[in-house]
């Protein structure tokens, strides 16, 4: 990735950003960052520290892939580290006894636009897939169960489905905009959500009816049954249910659940466009972390049906990248379940690159140690033209290091409204 001289010269000035916003007690009492967010192989990373407290004792970590973080003193206010081939380095700063609660990250590529993929893609992955997605469009797709829910914004009607296909059933809520019908159809965008949702977003459906004027469908990837607005104690309930489902059965390919996750998503894309009130032409789809993963994986399956991706640091990336020594994507499944391996890789974005045609666009957290940015330019390097990276320095997977910064899961929001108007509401 090379970034373009003002976008670089932008990152660069994020240092001074960061020492005003100490000053004024936005940032956290310390602070670290690369001096800048790319370096060549062998080039020595430059880390520099800022605190608050002027002598403050600090201890420190860096690496480059994963394994056990090694701590030791900090001295000084500079961290130095090489590395000789591509990566993104991690370091982090902390108060001695107290990591938990003071640790702070910061992260520097090394020449990413180089890094490969690790997963292997077996002999059988497409014949497999194949055979699944054949298994799924041979049967009818029935409505069990469809109302019309109270909307939470003007401008939309929205509704709460369950689907079903041959043994398959998703739930999803579906929001149309006023004035779309069969008679005046509007594009049509499928929606995936993160790891730990056991809902599907009725606010999130309605925004982008709303605001783009598209028919938008939220999928609930457990298919469990959708409440417009559910309690944080129902929510927790559901989470404590599914626990660890992203390692369920995960030694066993026909059985992992993931399986039945990406099969969802084909099922709510193939849905959203046989709708009526949609142009018939494909729909767009998007996710962020495991909603990426659904997206890129619905891209692969029913490349007839999807017009475009955008998937913001999209999991279930790279799988293997640890035998290069790199750090795989969420959900680190080899080192949970290491006789996954074999499975592994039918259920890696990176296998599922070759077969998607149409335009992606994501997007990586510099510190995102959920999804790593190595897992995702991993499989930024299997992907077809046309795509693009968006690479956020102090992004994590949560919020960004710099107050009122995109997060990772919002980094290229610029970019994704643009990519919408251009690929939807041409």
């Amino acid at each position: 990735m090379k970034y373009a001289a003002g976008a670089l010269a932008a990152l660069l000035t994020v240092g001074a950003m960061a020492e005003k916003a100490m000053a004024e007690k936005t940032m956290p009492p310390r602070f670290i960052q690369a001096e800048k967010p790319e370096y060549r192989c062998g080039e020595e990373i430059v880390f520099r520290i800022t605190r608050a407290t002027p002598g403050e004792a600090l201890e420190y970590t860096v690496s480059s892939g994963p394994g056990e973080e090694k701590w030791q003193p900090l001295d000084g206010d500079v961290i130095r580290f090489t590395s000789a081939r591509p990566a993104f380095v991690l370091a982090k700063i902390a108060c001695p006894g107290d990591r938990k609660k003071t640790q702070v990250p910061a992260g520097a590529a090394v020449e990413p636009e180089k890094l490969k993929a690790d997963t292997p893609l077996p002999p059988d992955f497409d014949a497999f897939w194949d055979g699944e997605v054949a298994r799924q469009r041979a049967e009818k797709i029935e409505l069990l169960s469809g109302k019309e829910v109270k909307a939470l914004r003007s401008g939309v009607r929205s509704y709460d489905l369950r689907l079903k296909r041959g043994p398959l059933e998703v739930t999803v809520f579906l929001s149309i905009p006023e004035g779309v019908s069969a008679a005046k159809p509007a594009p049509g965008m499928v929606f995936f959500n993160g790891a730990s949702k056991v809902n599907a977003d009725l606010k999130a459906a309605e925004n982008f009816a709303g605001r783009f004027g598209i028919v938008s469908c939220n999928v609930n990837f457990h298919a469990l049954e959708n409440i417009p607005v559910i309690p944080l104690k129902l929510q927790a309930k559901r989470r404590a249910m599914v626990k660890n489902y992203q390692y369920k059965n995960a030694s066993l390919r026909d059985a992992y659940y993931p399986r039945l996750i990406f099969l969802r998503a084909l099922l709510a894309v193939d849905y959203l466009a046989s709708r009526p009130e949609v142009i018939g032409d494909g729909v767009g789809v998007q996710g962020g972390s495991l909603g990426g993963a659904q997206a890129l994986a619905a891209s692969a399956l029913a490349p007839d049906k999807v017009r475009f991706c955008i998937a913001t640091v999209p999991a279930m990336s790279n799988h293997c990248g640890a035998d290069s020594g790199n750090r795989p994507g969420w959900p680190d499944l080899l080192a949970r379940v290491p006789e996954a391996r074999n499975t592994a890789p039918y259920f890696d974005t990176v296998n599922f690159a070759h077969r998607i045609h149409c335009p992606v666009l994501i997007s990586a957290g510099f510190v995102d140690e959920t999804v790593p940015p190595a897992s995702v330019y991993a499989l930024y390097s299997r992907l077809n033209q046309p795509k693009k990276i968006v690479g956020v320095q102090f992004a994590g997977h949560g919020p960004s290091l710099l107050p009122k910064a995109p997060t990772a899961l919002d980094a290229g929001s610029v970019e994704r409204q643009e990519w919408i108007k251009k690929f939807i509401l041409k």
